[in-house]
């Protein structure tokens, strides 16, 4: 996971700012994740939500057929601003939910994070239905009545 250290250092100081205020800020990781190790590495380091752009894009059911829109920060080494081709794959359902026709990890993507969170982090759940999924962490504490903190805290 490329940004796996700044996810832990933010995560640190949003539990830090969470302690002191009350007011819990979720964590949305984003940075070249492509195969479930790498999703739930960002999850235990503290992510909340988790940008899986090429993967998706890889889906037969995907509007770029095929292809994703590079990244929009300038870099010397990296496309930007252009149209990648991250190639076909199979049905957006293969690549979240399996079966798995390969075993680099890049398909069952829920699957594999659900293993990694019931085998490593049992303090975190992992849910999925049909149509989406998603990841919840650990319930926090609720704000205090009357702080105008709770409307931003996760139960």
């Amino acid at each position: 996971v490329p940004q796996v250290t700044a996810i832990s250092d933010v995560a640190a100081a949003r539990d830090a700012f969470h302690a002191e205020t009350g007011r819990y800020v979720p964590i949305v990781a984003d940075g070249g994740m492509r195969r479930g190790g790498e999703l739930a590495k960002a999850i235990a380091a503290g992510a909340d939500a988790l940008m899986v752009g090429s993967p998706l894009a890889r889906a037969e059911e995907a509007p770029g057929r095929g292809t994703n829109w590079g990244m929009a920060a300038p870099s010397p080494t990296l496309p930007r601003g252009t149209r990648i081709k991250v190639g076909t794959v199979g049905s957006l359902e293969r690549i979240l939910f399996g079966p798995a026709h390969v075993t680099d990890g890049s398909e069952n993507l829920v699957g594999a994070l659900r293993q990694s969170m019931a085998a490593l982090a049992p303090g975190r759940s992992a849910t999925c239905s049909e149509s989406r999924w998603s990841t919840r962490p650990r319930p926090r504490p609720r704000a205090s009545p009357g702080s105008g903190a709770a409307d931003h805290v996760r139960s």
